[in-house]
């Protein structure tokens, strides 16, 4: 007679195969793994394991195990349970791969694979914008809360001590850490924007051991000088046109008027006066034609001795003012 004895059929876990377990956690954060080893046919869990053992190896970016990084240990029982602690809170941030055994003499042995990611951790940044205006010649001054969003004791705990910095232009600002989370801007002064505005697109960049970096991306316009809230170039711009047009108009007039021949002038003068009733002004008056001809040819018949004024019969009286003639005329009605 031949009797084969078998093992007693076990699951881990509720899994009879391999039991694969895939973990994503920030850096520092304890986190243990606990593991069911259960008889089948009785649905009861099984003790005094004959092994229950782990087999950790860290792993490169491609997928593979660094060399001299094999870690082995035991797990721990509690209760009916079996309890892994790899202090994962103390570990370095990376890819990790766990091997755990559970078997007993005369019951199936179960393997679970364990695929564990510690991550750095990230940044929560508060009161960013990604848009910012600032006037022409003023300077970039804005402050940010920068905090740890992933922290097991205070989800709002504020990160101390990182490096703050932005780039734009290839110039590096640094903020300044006021010691609670907050970070200030060095006030710089951009750029001025006279002739129109300037748009720049800066990046922002946060450091710290253990944390992932954060770049955030932010634009910045600078605004045009302005005066009474309208862009300063434009309104000298129409301030010069306006000021050109009327150049131009009063060039024009005075042009215009220079080309009216001066007895046209003392025509209109004399025309509005009279409209007026206002005395004519004597500077408004044309001489005789005798008067005219002998003014502009007296020398000249001076010089054979002769007087064209009496010649042409001309009075060398002085002529009274019209004001004088205005008065005896006045005074002989009387």
């Amino acid at each position: 007679m031949y009797i084969n004895i078998l093992t007693r059929p076990t699951e881990i876990n509720g899994s009879s195969g391999i039991f694969y377990v895939s973990e994503d956690i920030y850096i520092f954060k304890e986190k243990n793994f606990t593991f069911n080893y259960i008889d089948i046919f009785t649905s009861s869990p099984i003790s005094n394991l004959d092994e229950k053992s782990y087999l950790l190896q860290r792993l490169d970016q491609e997928g593979n195990p660094i060399p001299g990084s094999t870690e082995t240990g035991s797990l721990f029982q509690v209760g009916n349970e079996f309890v892994l602690d790899l202090d994962t809170e103390l570990r370095e941030d990376g890819k990790y791969s766990i091997v755990i055994t559970l078997e007993k003499l005369n019951y199936d042995h179960r393997i679970a694979i364990i695929s564990l990611t510690i991550m750095k951790r990230i940044f929560y940044i508060q009161n960013l914008q990604d848009y910012i205006e600032i006037p022409s010649g003023a300077p970039l001054d804005f402050t940010i809360s920068v905090v740890d969003p992933n922290n097991e004791t205070n989800p709002n705990a504020p990160v101390i001590g990182a490096n703050v910095y932005l780039i734009i232009q290839g110039k590096n600002i640094t903020f300044n850490d006021n010691g609670d989370g907050s970070y200030s801007i060095t006030p710089s002064i951009i750029a001025d924007a006279f002739f129109m505005p300037q748009t720049f697109t800066a990046t922002l960049y946060i450091e710290k051991q253990h944390f992932s970096i954060s770049a955030e991306s932010i634009t910045i316009v600078v605004k045009m000088q302005e005066i009474f809230g309208f862009p300063l170039f434009y309104f000298l711009m129409i301030v010069g046109s306006i000021i050109a047009v009327l150049g131009s108009l009063i060039a024009y007039r005075i042009i215009q008027q220079a080309r009216i021949p001066k007895f046209v002038k003392k025509t209109r003068s004399i025309k509005k006066n009279i409209k007026g009733s206002k005395t004519i002004s004597e500077s408004l008056l044309y001489p005789t034609k005798e008067e005219f001809i002998a003014k502009k040819f007296g020398k000249k018949w001076e010089l054979i001795g002769l007087s064209l004024e009496d010649l042409m019969g001309i009075k060398e009286i002085k002529k009274k003012k019209l004001s004088e003639l205005k008065e005896e005329f006045e005074g002989g009605v009387d």
